[in-house]
């Protein structure tokens, strides 16, 4: 299956048509599946031109879907709101106008947010008087071009939303209004790099009022349809003007808040999301953002670590959790081991409940922290990272919105019997061990998930390069069930076809119960099992 489908919308919303289209002329067979079944009562029409088939799906209820027309597939979602979920993107250039790929290439991979990173004219004074301007980190900047971005980015299903530090000030600022500063225990202004000052985001503080006016104004002037808001991970603490410690994590909450009131009463639609860097304050974070979104550092470095950032911000009553993981190794000759190390991270940020900020601009993605030296990705891998996507978003359901407990600890490894995993070749875990087959394996009252993650060869480190793993295609599952299954099946990103695949299973009757036991035929990176029971 190829990937050249090419959709209206990165999201779609209950009420919307699917427009799917192909830039030749056919009539070829379309096939619509949801999850493991094939759709047969469905409204689909088609219009063709000289060199172009466009085909409008309509009245489809809320869910996940794949679209298989002739030899091209890809996948869409049709979700209750707007930020029901969230899948994070970044755009970064914003000097000559846009030819519309990079808007194109985000659309492809249903990034329905994207943080324009580093637009604004000052951090405290966001929007410039002149078209043109130069920014804080001397790159030319023209408000048109962002105007017309945000234009676009609304158009193709996806909020814009603007870049903004929740406490960062120029020294114009800072002198003008002294009051307004964060200070040191011995009453020193507290900086950052030396030249943007410290503010005090207290609730009863000046500034609180002035960044959230700059910030609505952003959404007013330029359209934007939510705001970033982002730390810096330092200082936690800090003094007021007389003297007295303000703890940020406190006060973080009431602003967010107040920035998000703000912002819903201009539209509903609008949100926020705010930056907790390296997990901190994730448990005092509002959940009034969009998302729980976490920029990951060290000493957050294995892939086990990724899998508890995401666990715990679920426990905290996120829905959405965004991890932003820049991965490094793309700085490096060698793109291959690049390419590896991205979908091992992609597959276990997923497969833990979790989404990703890595992708932006025009098929690149982030390798390090300042958004706007973003690496470009070969032409070979565009295709590998659209399935992947597609991936996600079919199966969302059994990722990032599974409602299921997460057993892989209760139920297989150690002392655990009720799933067995077994192969000749390879060893399993259940945290993610080096050159091991990892399962994170989720349960609910009528289906079990077990995603399989090939670490094989490669060590735990999510952000170093990864050899292509072994191919495994010996694995055995026992599962020990008192219930009725009704059907298995895998699907996975690495096969040609995302859709699913039904597997054949026997079982046996014993005193607890049932033992079934089913063959996986493969897996190279990352394959999903789905057990369904009646």
């Amino acid at each position: 299956m190829n990937t050249n489908l090419v959709f209206s919308k990165a999201s779609y919303i209950a009420g919307d048509n699917v427009i799917v289209s192909i830039d030749e002329k056919t009539n070829d067979e379309v096939v619509l599946q949801k999850e493991s079944k094939i759709m047969k009562d469905y409204s689909c029409s088609l219009k063709t031109t000289k060199d172009r088939s466009i085909y409008s799906f309509s009245n489809l209820e809320e869910g996940s879907y794949i679209v298989t027309i002739g030899e091209g597939q890809g996948a869409f979602s049709i979700d209750k709101k707007v930020n029901d979920c969230v899948l994070y993107g970044f755009l970064s250039d914003f000097e000559k106008p846009s030819n519309g790929r990079e808007i194109e290439s985000l659309c492809r991979l249903h990034i329905n947010t994207v943080q324009f990173y580093d637009w604004m004219f000052r951090h405290d004074d966001l929007i410039s008087k002149d078209d043109e301007y130069i920014d804080p980190m001397n790159r030319k900047i023209n408000l048109n071009v962002i105007r017309d971005k945000v234009k676009r980015c609304r158009l193709s299903g996806m909020r814009a939303f603007a870049y903004g530090a929740i406490y960062a000030a120029t020294e114009k600022i800072f002198t003008s209004y002294p009051q307004w500063g964060l200070y040191t225990i011995d009453g020193k202004p507290l900086k950052f790099a030396d030249w943007l000052y410290y503010m005090n985001i207290s609730k009863s503080n000046g500034w609180s009022n002035f960044i959230t006016e700059e910030f609505l104004k952003a959404v007013k002037e330029i359209g934007f349809q939510g705001i970033h808001m982002d730390t810096y991970g330092f200082p936690k603490t800090g003094c007021d003007y007389e003297g007295n410690i303000v703890f940020l994590e406190d006060e973080i909450p009431h602003l967010m808040e107040k920035v998000q009131q703000a912002l819903i009463q201009e539209n509903c639609e609008n949100g926020i999301i705010f930056n907790a860097v390296n997990d901190w304050p994730t448990e005092t974070v509002s959940k009034c953002s969009d998302a729980a979104y976490i920029e990951v550092w060290p000493p957050h470095d294995s892939y086990f670590d990724l899998y508890l950032l995401i666990k715990k911000a679920k426990l905290l009553g996120h829905e959405n959790v965004v991890l932003a993981c820049y991965v490094e190794p793309f700085r490096d000759e060698n793109q291959s081991i690049a390419e590896n190390a991205w979908r091992l991270a992609f597959a276990v940020i997923n497969s833990s409940g979790g989404t990703q900020l890595v992708m932006g601009e025009e098929n690149s993605l982030l390798s390090n922290s300042y958004y706007a030296d973003y690496s470009v990705l070969r032409d070979s891998f565009v295709a590998d990272t659209i399935r992947y996507f597609d991936f996600v978003v079919a199966y969302k359901k059994m990722l990032y919105k599974n409602k299921g407990m997460d057993v892989s600890f209760l139920a297989s490894g150690g002392i655990n019997e009720d799933i067995i995993f077994s192969s000749s070749k390879v060893k399993f875990s259940s945290n993610g061990r080096e050159d091991s087959v990892w399962t994170i394996i989720k349960e609910s009252k009528d289906r079990i998930t077990c995603q399989l993650i090939n670490l094989t060869g490669n060590n735990s480190l999510w952000n170093k390069g990864k050899e292509i793993p072994d191919l495994v295609e010996d694995i055995f599952i026992k599962i020990r069930l008192n219930r009725v299954i009704k059907n298995i099946w895998i699907a996975s990103p690495d096969f040609e076809d995302i859709r699913a695949l039904k597997l054949n299973f026997d079982y046996a009757i014993i005193e607890l119960g049932r033992l079934y036991s089913v063959g996986i035929p493969k897996l190279k990176f990352w394959t999903m099992v789905v057990i369904e029971m009646e």
